[in-house]
Formats: C-alpha cells, structure tokens, sequence
C-alpha cells in the first residue's frame, strides 16, 4: 500500500506571524517532474548529494548517477509537482489559476510540491543525508516517514537549500480490501477502513523513506488581521512554520491544522489521521506506533512562550482509540522534538492543540449599532501563595504546585503551569518545576474547565542549593 499525505489548512483569526520573506534577487525556478544530480555549481532543481554508510559502516558520498549504481539496490530521488500557470516550472509562487483548485488573494492552496524517497532493501535503520537545491522553491514544511531532521538554507542569490536527514524506513502494512480504497465507496466507508484497521494483521512490510515538502507560499494566506465595526479585515501573513516536521510509520498519514490565534486559548490544533494494522503477524503482539513532530522555535515564540517556559503543559494530546498517550517534549538545536507518545497502531488519529499563551479573556462587543455588549465570564483573580523551597536539580511536582496553589482542578478541568518570572531560575517540565539555579521564581498555575470562569494563582520558588 503506498502512502500518502493530504494537507488540508484551515485559518480562522491572526496571531503573531514571523516573517519569513527572502529577497528573490537572482533566484532561479526550477523545472518539474525528476531531478538529477546537479552538473554544474550554478545549477538548480538537482541533488548536490547523498550520504549514507555502507555495509562495512564507512560513510558513502554520492554525487553521480555511476556511483549510485555502484551500491545494488540503492534507490533515492526528488520529484517536483507543480500546480501553478507555468506547468513546465516549480512554480511556488503563483498568484492565478490554471486549474480549479483553490486560489485566494495571497495565492495558490498549494502551488508545488517536493517529493523525496529513499529506499535499500535490508538496510533498515541505516542513517543518510540527502542535500537538494532547491531553486527559488522556499522548503519549509516537511511530512512523511524516515525523518530525523530537515535544514533549509536561504543563500545570498535567493535560492535554497535543502537538506533531508533520516533513516532507512520499514512501514509494515495489511491488504485493504479494495471496496475501501476504489470504485463506488459506501458513506461511512471511513469508519468501515477504521473498523478494519481495529483487526488488522500485519502482512507485508515497504522498506521505503518518503517526504513532501510545501513551500513558503503554502503557508503564505490570508487571516483576519484586525477587527473593523465587527468585522473582520483579511490580510496575507507568512504562517511560522519554518523548519516543522511531522513524521510517522503508518500505512496511512494525513493531516489538517488549523489556527484560532488570540480568540481561544487554543491557538492551533493538528488533526491526523493515521491508520496501520493492529497486530503483527502472530495476531497477538501489537504493532508498535510511532509519531515524532519538530516545533521550530519560530512556532514557540508566535503563540508567547521562551525556550524556558515551553513544556507539554503547553498543548493538549489525544487519540481517537482511547490509548494513553505520554507526550515527550526534547529541546532541540533551533525547536522542540515531540514525541506524541503513541503506542500502538489501529487508527489512533491524534489530534494536537497548542495554548496560546499570549492569550487573555476577551471582552466581545457586538457589532453595528446596537449597544447590546456580551462580556466574557471573567477569570478569577490571581492570588499568591507563601514562597516554597525548591532545591536546584529537583522538581517539585505537578500535583504538588497545584496543591499549592489552593487550586481544586476537577477531572474534567485543565491545568496549565507558566514561569512568569524568574526563567533562569526555574522551569515547567511534564512532571512539575524543576529548580535551575539559586534565586527567586514564581509560577502561575492556572485551572480551566468547559463552561466555567478559569481560576489562576500563583505559587513562589526560593531556588536553594
């Protein structure tokens, strides 16, 4: 079964954008369909390289066609899909449409796509780099499987960069019966390819690394900037996402984000879908999931938390089949690593929300000339509690700030810990606050639930030895 991803966007109101704009200068597009080894230090839309180790463990360097064939099986290549008026370019910065898709004032829904794979049988697990000129196709938003990390380079004459580090992949796969995947499909055919996913034994295996890559002009659109006599005036934004990857070893991966910005405390969500055989052959073992997303800094910093105070209290993790899921959250050169914590297969669909934490109770006004006014159930005012003594190296625990707090979170309600001052002193991890160095911190926790006002305060460190 091959795999695939869709991206569908959603954009509701707007945050706080990086800008990332590159000055175009001499910048060259590049031809769709194949692209072969570069041949000249000039030329675009090629591979600049390819390294990987071979089976004595000595790193290989691939730079032409004839060494390729020297390794018998080795496969890899990057493909360009363009969507824009010029069909014959990878064209990433359209403006009109040649085709019904979907085009608004700042652009194409999706005006080209990479696609990159990497394949050699038996070596499973096996490490590789593969390094691409990009032209003036802006690489900044990566999904598939096989992903250990992605580099864009902007260089001076305004062309990119591209580099793909991962690992030799093994997706493990069942037969979908093909009333689910062609001809007539029934209305709930979803939830019957759920259904089969639930029993599905393992039958196959593709030894296949795969990545799409969506340039800066995908994520060029047009959000809501201000707010007029009640209404919303559009406007085009670079979305920051430079650097975000997403990758997963399912037999099926797809994804749609949207974005609420300032109106809701969840500034984003991610909604996958991902399905894989429940078993391995035997029909017993489960067949182990895996799910690992980069956060860029950029990301970190638009919706108002540091690289001190981002934690998994930031975001909210689910999965459709009820499984546990135990988030893993790794500072990383540039971002975070996620790991979502999933631990087996059927149809698992995470589902990812990110809280913003510039976000403050609005008060809504309702708009035209009436002066009707609709306020928002306003938080509880913070209070704070007497300073607590954390040792530096330690952590006092999540359930032991709430405590001391004067909190009382029900199952139901959230809780969410923010260091808002003292961040060299202390910080917020999964398991509670963990002491830095010796000085002063305060931490405010804050506890929400459905349909009732949130409830804030405030909790004191001295930091000790």
């Amino acid at each position: 079964m091959r795999k695939f991803i869709t991206v569908v966007v959603l954009f509701f109101t707007s945050f706080q954008i990086a800008d990332t704009s590159v000055v175009q200068g001499a910048a060259s597009t590049p031809v769709i369909g194949k692209w072969d080894f570069c041949a000249t230090s000039q030329e675009v839309g090629c591979i600049e390289s390819f390294k990987t180790v071979d089976d004595l463990n000595q790193e290989v360097v691939i730079t032409t066609e004839s060494q390729r064939q020297a390794y018998t099986g080795l496969s890899f290549g990057i493909w360009c899909s363009s969507y824009s008026t010029n069909q014959s370019q990878c064209d990433s910065r359209a403006s009109t449409p040649s085709d019904p898709r979907s085009v608004g004032k700042c652009g194409f829904t999706e005006p080209a796509k990479l696609k990159g794979t990497a394949s050699w049988q038996g070596r499973f697990g096996r490490p590789f780099q593969m390094t691409v000129r990009t032209g003036d196709f802006d690489p900044v938003l990566t999904m598939g499987n096989g992903i250990s990390g992605t580099t864009r380079t902007a260089n001076t004459d305004g062309t990119f960069t591209f580099v793909w580090s991962g690992f030799l992949d093994e997706i493990k796969t069942a037969s979908i019966p093909t009333s689910l995947t062609s001809g007539p499909l029934a209305s709930n055919y979803e939830q019957l390819l759920k259904d089969f996913f639930a029993t599905a034994v393992t039958s196959g295996a593709v030894q296949n690394s795969i990545i799409y890559v969506w340039p800066a002009a995908y994520l060029h659109v047009a959000v809501p900037g201000e707010r007029v006599n009640g209404v919303w005036v559009t406007e085009c934004v670079n979305l920051p996402m430079v650097g975000m990857w997403v990758e997963a070893n399912s037999q099926m991966f797809s994804h749609s984000v949207g974005f609420f910005g300032r109106s809701t405390k969840a500034s984003s969500k991610f909604s996958f879908a991902a399905s894989s055989p429940h078993y391995l052959p035997d029909g017993v073992t489960l067949n182990p999931a895996r799910f690992n997303m980069f956060i860029p800094d950029s990301y970190v910093s638009s919706i108002g938390y540091t690289a001190d105070t981002f934690s998994v209290s930031a975001l909210k993790l689910s999965a459709a089949d009820n499984q546990a899921v135990n988030p893993v959250l790794t500072r990383r050169t540039g971002g975070f690593g996620l790991d979502f914590g999933i631990a087996h297969y059927s149809s698992p669909n995470p589902q990812l929300e990110f809280y913003n934490n510039n976000w403050t109770e609005p008060v809504a006004t309702t708009p035209g000339a009436s002066t009707t006014t609709t306020t928002a159930v306003p938080a509880s005012k913070p209070i704070t509690k007497s300073a607590k003594v954390l040792r530096v190296g330690k952590v006092f625990s999540k359930s032991a700030v709430i405590n001391a707090s004067g909190l009382r979170p029900s199952t139901r309600s959230t809780s969410v810990m923010t260091v808002v001052s003292g961040v060299k002193n202390c910080r917020i991890l999964s398991s509670g606050v963990r002491g830095l160095k010796t000085g002063s911190c305060k931490v405010k926790v804050t506890v929400r639930a459905s349909g009732k006002p949130s409830k804030s305060a405030f909790v004191s460190f001295n930091v000790k030895k």
